[in-house]
């Protein structure tokens, strides 16, 4: 697992080393956006106003927990680097599922001919942008905790990212299965104990 973040770290380095943070923005999931369609009628030219905290009941003890999703923005040399990342207050207890099949970010200040791609060590991902009233609007599909996103208009340092991940890429793999297989072995191991009890 320290392998895999170093990968992401080394590969974020050049533009972390030259960046400034600027702040942070919400970030609407998906679910919460089917939340307010359901509550309230829009039309397809209104933008929702996204709700970056939301309330939800702990299976636990009954107690509301506090979830927000908000993306650091760290402005580089390279472009703007964003940084989402979904917060539970009681995720060191017992962790909600802390993903989303999409989340969408509205960026102030960014170039219309800006690229907007996802940097994982196993590739680099185009994602869908489009411009709105108050800047670009970007969204990520399969967000899980964290996430790292360049918005730039560099061609030549997505080709440079690209280069790296084919060198990353297997050995990145090949470690996400085994942390993977380690998690199943876990979990059949507890539910074994859980069913002799």
């Amino acid at each position: 697992m320290l392998a895999e973040l170093n990968r992401e770290i080394r590969m974020l380095e050049p533009i972390l080393s030259t960046g400034a943070y600027l702040g942070t923005i919400p970030v609407e999931l998906e679910e919460q956006a089917g939340r307010a369609n359901k509550a309230r009628s829009v039309s397809s030219q209104q933008r929702l106003v996204p709700e970056p905290r939301f309330q939800q009941k702990s299976l636990l003890d009954g107690q509301s927990r506090d979830q927000r999703v908000e993306a650091a923005m760290i402005r580089s040399d390279a472009g703007l680097l964003l940084l989402p990342v979904w917060y539970d207050s009681q995720a060191g207890y017992v962790p909600s599922q802390m993903a989303s099949r999409k989340i969408t970010m509205v960026v102030p200040g960014v170039s219309r001919s800006a690229l907007a791609v996802q940097i994982t060590p196993t590739g680099i991902k185009n994602l869908n942008k489009q411009r709105v009233t108050k800047g670009l609007q970007i969204e990520l599909e399969g967000f899980s905790t964290t996430a790292a996103i360049l918005v730039t208009p560099d061609i030549e340092l997505i080709k440079r990212l690209q280069a790296q991940t084919r060198d990353l890429g297997r050995s990145s793999a090949i470690d996400t299965l085994l942390i993977a297989r380690r998690k199943l072995a876990r979990v059949k191991e507890i539910d074994r104990q859980l069913t002799e009890l």
